[in-house]
């Protein structure tokens, strides 16, 4: 499932030239009946620090 939530990520910034994105297009794009099953990769991804909050001002 992590795979699949980076592939988005980079076709979203790859493609549509962005640099941000929000979760919860995630959410949408990826065609998942288990919203929590993607929640959890989604946590994985930020645990492991692939996916960093832009927000956040200790990762700027």
């Amino acid at each position: 499932m992590e795979l699949r939530i980076l592939n988005v990520i980079y076709s979203l910034l790859k493609g549509k030239g962005k640099s941000e994105f929000y979760l919860d297009y995630i959410l949408e794009v990826v065609h998942e009946e288990n919203k929590d099953l993607i929640i959890d990769s989604i946590e994985t991804l930020i645990g492991r620090k692939i996916i960093v909050p832009s927000t956040d001002e200790k990762y700027k």
